[in-house]
């Protein structure tokens, strides 16, 4: 026997849930939630940056890098620093990797904190939107609810929808990097 709940929805409810919570989540949070993708995705191309700075690096310490997609990214980073009027040495290299990780680093910190930004602000938008709903709403619909069950709401449940803004941008964003890579390759 099947009940209502284990036939699927054919009317797109989960859907619309979603796009709504996502709706929800840029009104807001504006430009925070942009600004969390934005440095996800600049963390994400200086990692690719410090990989593609290693080829050469390990050219210059001896290992062969001639066959195939190595040898190619060697030549284009030293084609890239020879249009510079640089010469990739060991210090450059070395340099540029070092510069590359320090703003990666830098990145990922302001990453971290916009991204628990964007989820408290966001939080905080739900619990008031609910706490001015319960103290607006009805009294006989108050009175017979456990207050318990208010509270449950407007604490344990709301930080779970946090804790699901913040992994849906995470999503997001590492889909859109998920995009570029294949785009490259």
């Amino acid at each position: 026997m099947t009940t209502k709940h284990d036939t699927p929805r054919p009317d797109g409810a989960p859907m619309r849930a979603f796009g709504h919570f996502l709706r929800l989540l840029v009104e807001t949070t504006s430009w925070r939630t942009g600004l969390a993708l934005a440095l996800t995705l600049g963390a994400s191309l200086t990692e690719g940056a410090g990989i593609v700075l290693l080829m050469p690096l390990l050219g210059l310490i001896g290992v062969t890098l001639q066959a195939g997609a190595t040898g190619d990214l060697a030549r284009w980073v030293a084609s890239v620093a020879a249009t510079f009027g640089l010469r990739p040495t060991l210090e450059l290299v070395l340099g540029l990797f070092l510069l590359v990780a320090v703003v990666r680093a830098v990145l990922q910190r302001w990453q971290g904190l916009v991204n628990l930004e964007v989820q408290h602000a966001f939080v905080a938008s739900l619990r008031q939107r609910l706490y001015r709903s319960i103290v607006n709403a009805n009294w006989v619909f108050v009175t017979r609810r456990r207050s318990a069950d208010f509270v449950h709401a407007l604490t344990s449940e709301l930080d779970r929808v946090g804790v699901a803004a913040h992994e849906l941008l995470f999503l997001i964003a590492h889909a859109l990097i998920l995009l570029i890579y294949l785009g490259l390759a």
